[in-house]
């Protein structure tokens, strides 16, 4: 894995601002969701091997151990693999645009004890 800033993600970046609600009004400085900027995230893929900097492998997530077979298989992150961001060798059985909460609350059977503290209540009909 390696630290990147959202907005260096391109098409990412954009397919995330058009999943977030912009009905709401713009902030004192005129812009809206500032605080949603200039935010750190890894870049990570499907099937990834662990390595000196990401131990973890990607095969699996807390959600889904069986991840990627649930998916369709390796989700390939070299652009001479994929056309349109979409794998050339399968179609995803899954949403091919994921990503990784900077928090997980899952934990071997349940959630973690702490989690009903530190993760936020979403509102269901107006989200943050």
């Amino acid at each position: 894995m390696k630290a990147i800033s959202i907005r260096s993600i391109g098409a990412l970046g954009a397919i995330i601002a058009g999943c977030l609600n912009t009905e709401h009004s713009a902030s004192a400085t005129g812009k809206r969701y500032p605080w949603k900027e200039n935010i750190v995230t890894t870049i990570f893929w499907i099937g990834e091997q662990p390595n000196g900097n990401n131990p973890v492998p990607n095969r699996v997530s807390s959600w889904d151990k069986d991840w990627s077979r649930s998916y369709g298989g390796f989700d390939d992150p070299n652009p001479a693999h994929r056309s349109n961001y979409i794998p050339v060798k399968f179609t995803p059985r899954q949403n091919p645009f994921y990503c990784a909460l900077p928090y997980n609350d899952k934990a071997t059977t349940g959630h973690r004890p702490e989690a009903p503290r530190v993760v936020p209540a979403t509102n269901v009909q107006n989200p943050i």
